[in-house]
């Protein structure tokens, strides 16, 4: 069981109502004793000095534990009642610790001295403060059974985890951190409670033996809950746990509590009258790995762990932040995953598919660079770091993460080993005598500089004498190589034979051409000598070689791939093998297609990755693949493929339409595509005019050599205003229907902006594009009106601040935040342009015959 600090601060207590607002004060920030002293503050039961100062290091007196300890148990009101004589004679009446004193005494929570004082002003001992926490605890028995003070006290306390991280030492007073780690973990551990009476009593740690389990919490007057947090914190900061009956409990939490990490664990919450939680614990630790889900077993791997897990009956599947329906829509694998498991059964995962990678250089607001300044806006991304959420600006130089871009979810992954280079493979090597492979996106780390991680990168590490570092994701591959590579004697690629093997004689020696095609789309011709004996090798065009050449570039040697590593047959880009090989995206595509007489100018290949290759085309029906020693395929030749019939197609919401000038049919659409802008620009031998198309949903088909738009088509929608949401069922009720958002759904408002699902009321008057047409699949929602007060809709005059990022052109257009207004105001393009360009504004827009018109712009405070 883990601790978690305490949250919301409103308390309601015996005494009333109490307001906190506790911070760790900064002397014990960042030490072993922060979380302990600052639920204790919240709780009230131990606080800091009137200065804000903790004093971790100075003793505490015996009234003051007294004190303490009286609190813990929740009977501050009777000893404020208490006050006044006292059994001891060095506790005067009037002293501000009589009553506590005489509560602790009554209780058998101190004893005194044989001379009969208490010691009011002592500081108290490690070995008394914790007897005096065991007595509390109910321990006493327990602890007098086993030798009584002072070792009996220290065996049991050590036994029930009383102990746990407190360092003290017998006979020396003890600090007033400790004792705040001593108190804090007591409030977690279940009591000792009497049960029977007379010749039937004894006692028993509650909570077995058909007991209830009682803590000092519940002592504290809050209500207990215990449940399954079902849904994550939504806007009025409030949890639902789910409770063993099925009953969901709504309850506040406060603002920093982390969301993320307490998602589908189970939790025990303390809350007040209003419930606002005060404290709680988690009673799970979940699984962080990646997992594979087998649907005909229903099971579950851990992949790191190897472990399989049986689904329970009720199991609960988030996958890519959407709640799983039917198990059969379960991937077969997520990069990541948390794993709640309860008796050896799976209860609740949350996965994710992280296939975006990045190696941060450095962070500024919510962008982060890597090492070659490339950059990715992480802003309202969720991010977690060994299972608990980070700010963008908690990332770290060298932090390897790991994102989801539709989902905007990231984690921050560096597990890694460091070792020295023994063997260089392919796709694989050895380091330290332990084999590993790398992922399609690896890179390596030198100087500062990014870069693919190929063979001849780990070929070079084997000739240094120093460590290289890796870094892993959490299936298991390299994706990160940090530390010197060196220069290799040797290196070698895949090249694209252009021309037939032909023996010829030079200075009466034999030798044949080898002539490639390298991934610069360069010829090369070799000169290979044929050795004493030897035979023309068979090297026909249009088959890939593996070309070695030494740290010159001159030619060293080659090798041809064996019969049972190359397949030729059909494949889509989206297919993930061919036979029984694996398709990597950084594989190498020579792509040279064939003529109207069957007829290939390899020589003129164009040459690019398995993943670039989606921009050409989505099938081939002429290639051949060429896998490696691993079984992944590393080339491809396509001679035949669907660039030309089957051209790419867009389907989204247009934001922008440009015409580039009057004398010209041709035209520059801005598309929102899965909530990313794709720029696009028409054909004008098959488009000549748009047509009113900005603010809807269309299809654009793309021309594959081309990459113009040769078709504007309108999407299949379905419109009318919203009868019931569900942002938990993903859900939206229109005109009678239920459509379902597909995972990846992107919501839009009137302006044309991104916004959350949860921004969507009932009354509001959408269109739904729809997956496919005649389904009730949805992919992109756009709320065209706000329902008014009156249940219809009109129009709004909106106010918000954003940057301004450009103007020109007609009319006078400006471009806010990425969307297009028509300017209504007095200034000229040219005067706006000197104004606000570059700055944060705030603009008032109103609706005119349809269109969105700025009426006023003014800088931002």
């Amino acid at each position: 069981m883990k601790k978690v600090l305490s949250l919301v601060l409103v308390l309601t207590l015996v005494l009333g109502s109490f307001s906190f607002a506790f911070a760790a004060p900064n002397d014990v920030v960042g030490t072993e004793y922060e979380d302990a002293v600052e639920r204790l503050g919240q709780l009230g039961i131990f606080t800091g000095y009137p200065d804000g100062t903790f004093k971790p290091n100075n003793t505490i007196t015996r009234s003051e534990f007294a004190a303490v300890v009286v609190r813990a148990k929740g009977l501050e009101p009777a000893a404020l009642a208490a006050k006044g004589t006292t059994a001891f004679a060095d506790v005067p009446a009037e002293n501000w610790a009589s009553g506590y004193v005489n509560i602790a005494s009554k209780m058998g929570f101190v004893k005194g001295y044989p001379n009969g004082n208490f010691g009011l002003n002592d500081p108290i001992t490690y070995e008394q403060a914790v007897t005096l926490v065991v007595r509390v605890l109910g321990y006493e028995q327990a602890a007098e059974a086993r030798g009584g003070y002072p070792y009996g006290y220290l065996i049991v306390a050590n036994e029930n985890g009383l102990l746990d991280a407190v360092k003290g030492t017998q006979g020396l007073p003890a600090p007033r951190g400790l004792v705040a780690q001593l108190v804090d973990n007591a409030l977690e551990i279940p009591m000792m409670i009497q049960v029977g009476y007379g010749a039937q009593t004894k006692w028993v740690v509650s909570g077995t033996e058909d007991t209830e389990e009682r803590l000092l919490l519940d002592d504290l007057g809050f209500e207990k809950i215990v449940g399954r947090m079902t849904e994550k914190v939504n806007d009025d900061n409030e949890i639902t746990l789910t409770d063993k009956n099925d009953k969901d409990h709504v309850l506040v939490v406060a603002e920093d509590f982390d969301s993320e990490a307490n998602f589908g664990l189970k939790l025990t919450a303390w809350v007040n009258g209003k419930d606002e939680v005060a404290v709680y614990t988690v009673n799970e630790t979940p699984i962080y790995d990646a997992v594979e889900y087998d649907a005909d077993d229903n099971v579950l791997t851990v992949v790191a762990a190897e472990d399989d897990y049986d689904m329970a009956d009720d199991v609960v599947v988030y996958a890519n932040g959407s709640l799983v329906k039917k198990l059969s829509d379960i991937k077969a694998s997520y990069d990541y995953a948390k794993v709640v498991v309860v008796d050896k059964k799976v209860v609740f995962v949350d996965a994710y598919e992280l296939k975006g990678y990045f190696v941060v250089s450095e962070v500024d607001g919510n962008v982060a660079y890597d090492f070659n300044d490339d950059e990715v806006n992480l802003k309202d991304y969720t991010i977690v770091k060994e299972g608990k959420t980070i700010a963008v600006a908690d990332l770290e130089e060298g932090d390897n993460l790991f994102f989801n871009k539709t989902a905007k979810y990231a984690e921050v992954y560096n597990d890694s080993v460091t070792g020295k280079v023994d063997k260089a493979y392919d796709d694989s090597f050895k380091l330290d005598g332990t084999t590993y492979g790398w992922a399609d996106y690896a890179l390596y780390l030198e100087d500062e500089e990014l870069a693919e991680l190929t063979h001849e990168v780990i070929a070079s590490m084997m000739d240094e004498e120093g460590t290289v570092e890796l870094f892993f994701n959490r299936v298991g591959d390299v994706v990160l190589v940090a530390g010197d590579t060196g220069a290799a004697d040797t290196s070698n690629y895949y090249g694209l034979v252009t021309a037939k093997a032909e023996k010829f004689e030079i200075r009466n020696k034999d030798y044949f051409n080898l002539d490639v095609l390298n991934k610069e789309e360069k010829v090369v011709k070799y000169d290979v000598l044929l050795k004493d004996g030897d035979k023309l090798p068979t090297i026909e065009a249009g088959e890939v070689v593996i070309v070695t050449v030494d740290e010159d570039g001159e030619y060293d040697s080659y090798s041809a791939f064996s019969a049972t590593k190359k397949v030729t047959t059909d494949a889509k880009l989206t297919d993930k093998y061919v036979g029984s090989y694996r398709l990597q995206d950084s594989a190498l595509v020579f792509w040279a297609e064939e003529d109207t007489d069957g007829n290939s100018n390899y020589a003129k290949a164009e040459v690019m990755t398995w993943a670039e290759a989606a921009d050409e085309f989505s099938e081939v029906t002429g290639a051949t693949f060429y896998a490696n020693s691993a079984n992944k395929v590393v080339a491809v030749v396509v001679t035949k493929s669907n660039a030309d019939t089957d051209p790419l197609t867009h389907t989204g919401l247009v934001t922008s339409v440009r015409k580039f000038s009057s004398s010209t049919d041709k035209w520059e659409i801005t598309i929102q595509v899965d909530g990313e802008a794709k720029v696009l620009v028409t054909d004008t031998s098959k488009v000549k005019a748009v047509g009113e198309i900005k603010g809807t949903f269309v299809t654009l088909t793309v021309g594959n050599t081309t990459g113009l738009v040769t078709k504007i088509e309108d999407a299949a929608i379905k419109s009318g205003k919203i009868d019931t949401l569900s942002t938990s069922g993903k859900t939206i009720t229109v005109a009678g229907d239920v459509y379902r958002l597909v995972d990846g759904f992107v919501v839009y408002n009137e302006k044309n902006k991104e916004i959350a699902l949860r921004d969507l009321n009932d009354g509001d008057t959408v269109t739904l594009a729809l997956d496919e047409a005649d389904t009730i699949f949805v992919k992109y929602v756009k709320r065209t009106a706000v329902a008014s007060a009156d249940g219809g809709s009109g129009e709004e005059t909106e106010k918000a601040t954003f940057e301004l990022a450009f103007n020109a052109r007609g009319n006078v257009w400006v471009t806010i935040d990425g969307t297009d207004y028509l300017y209504g105001g007095a200034k000229t393009a040219t005067e706006l342009n000197e104004a606000y360009k570059g700055k944060e504004v705030e603009f008032v827009t109103k609706t005119v015959d349809s269109e969105t018109v700025v009426v006023s712009i003014e800088l931002a405070e």
